[in-house]
């Protein structure tokens, strides 16, 4: 499908998601900001993911937005699950930092 964003900028509405979620695989930024022109907005950082998921139910009065390393299963996949896109192993006893933040950006 076509990109959905014009400058810079995604208008949500339903239909958008009528399908499944909007998927950015690779997002070439590391922030989003959601909310309206004017009044307070959210901004959601992710810089150690490389992907990003925005999604909602048709009819809903929320929106998700959601920092990914990995996504389902590509079609027709019949492989591994350690194999597939975006997965990785933490061996037992390591640890892996992936940050994420939500800042309120209040109205100027």
């Amino acid at each position: 499908r076509s990109s959905p964003v014009e400058d810079r900028v995604i208008a949500l509405r339903d239909e958008l998601f009528a399908k499944d979620a909007l998927v950015w695989d690779p997002i070439h930024a590391n922030a989003v900001t959601y909310g309206a022109e004017t009044g307070p907005q959210l901004r959601i950082a992710f810089p150690d993911t490389p992907k990003l998921g925005i999604w909602t139910k048709p009819g809903a009065a929320y929106v998700c937005v959601e920092p990914w390393h990995g996504i389902a299963d590509p079609e027709g996949y019949t492989g591994d699950y350690r194999d597939k896109p975006g997965v990785f192993e933490i061996p037992a006893g390591g640890t892996k930092r992936i940050e994420m933040s939500v800042t309120l950006v209040q109205e100027k």
